[in-house]
C-alpha cells in the first residue's frame, strides 16, 4: 500500500452521534494531466492514518464504519461498510418490567464490570483500586423518560448504610453530574451519586462474586421509566460510570426493548 498523493486536505466534522473526516485530494499547481496528483490510480492500495477518539462504548450489532469515494462532491463512486473494533469495557443488560406503550415500570439495570480493563491511575501495580466511582449516569433513549421515585439499589453499594443521591433530567445542560461527553435536549438520563464514593476495583470483584456464586448477571439496580408511543429508532440504552470530576471510569451501551404499541 501507498500513501495518499500530496497534496490533500481531510476536513472533520461531528453531528449529533456521527463524527466524519473527508481526505480531499488537491491537483497541485504545474503537474501533468497524467500526473498522479489530484486523483487515484487504479488497482493501488491507498493507506491514510486519521486520529480518532474513542465512544464510551460501541454496540458492534448496531453500528458501522462507512466509507465512501466521491468524484465530486455529489457523484458517489465507491461505497462500503464495516464492523466497528469492540472496546473493552463492562457488559450491561437492560431488563423491562413492562413493554406496553406509554406504561410506568421498574427498569432493572444490571453491570458485569471486567477487572482486566480496569484503569491505573498511577505508575504502581495495585493503584487502580483507588479509583472511585462517584456517579453512575443510565441514558435512555429518546422518548424514554426516567424518574427516581422507586429507586432500588439492589447490590449495587456494599454497604447499605451509605446515603445514594439520584438525579434526573432531559436537559442537555443539567449539571447533576460532571461529564466528559454532552447529550441532546429531550434525552432522560438519570443519575446515582455516591458522595463518599465507591472503590471500582471492589465493585468489580463483587460484580463478578455475584455472577459467578449467586447466578445474577453482576450487580444490579432498579430504576422507574415510563415508555415511549413507539420504539426509538436509535433503541439503545447507554450506562456511564465517572469519577469525582466526570472522567469516564467505564461504560456499557446495551440494545434496548422493544415497545408494544396498542
Amino acid at each position: 500500500s501507498v500513501q495518499l498523493p500530496a497534496p490533500w486536505v481531510c476536513i472533520g466534522s461531528t453531528s449529533g452521534g456521527r463524527s466524519n473526516a473527508s481526505l480531499i485530494l488537491i491537483p497541485a499547481r504545474g503537474v501533468a494531466a497524467d500526473g498522479a496528483s489530484g486523483r487515484l490510480q487504479p488497482d493501488v492500495y491507498y493507506r491514510a492514518t486519521i486520529q480518532v477518539d474513542n465512544a464510551a462504548a460501541v454496540d458492534v450489532e448496531v453500528a458501522s464504519w462507512n466509507f465512501y469515494t466521491l468524484w465530486n462532491r455529489d457523484t458517489l463512486y465507491h461505497e462500503a461498510q464495516v464492523v466497528p473494533f469492540a472496546l473493552d469495557g463492562m457488559s450491561s443488560q437492560i431488563t423491562a418490567n413492562s413493554i406496553t406503550s406509554l406504561a410506568s415500570h421498574l427498569v432493572n439495570v444490571s453491570l458485569l464490570i471486567d477487572p482486566l480493563t480496569l484503569p491505573a491511575v498511577g505508575e504502581n501495580p495495585g493503584e487502580e483500586s483507588a479509583v472511585l466511582l462517584r456517579y453512575l449516569c443510565v441514558v435512555a433513549p429518546r422518548g424514554t423518560k426516567l424518574f427516581c421515585v422507586g429507586l432500588d439499589t439492589g447490590n449495587l453499594v456494599s454497604d447499605t448504610s451509605r446515603r445514594v443521591a439520584c438525579s434526573s433530567s432531559d436537559v442537555a445542560l443539567d449539571t447533576s453530574a460532571p461529564r466528559e461527553y454532552t447529550l441532546s435536549d429531550g434525552v432522560y438520563e438519570l443519575c446515582l451519586r455516591f458522595p463518599l464514593g465507591e472503590s471500582w476495583q471492589d465493585m468489580a470483584q463483587r460484580s463478578q462474586r455475584a455472577a459467578e456464586q449467586q447466578g445474577t448477571f453482576g450487580l444490579w439496580f432498579a430504576i422507574q421509566a415510563v415508555n415511549p408511543k413507539a420504539t426509538a429508532v436509535d433503541n439503545l440504552w447507554s450506562v456511564v460510570a465517572l469519577d469525582s470530576a466526570g472522567i469516564v471510569i467505564d461504560s456499557a451501551v446495551v440494545g434496548g426493548f422493544k415497545v408494544l404499541d396498542i
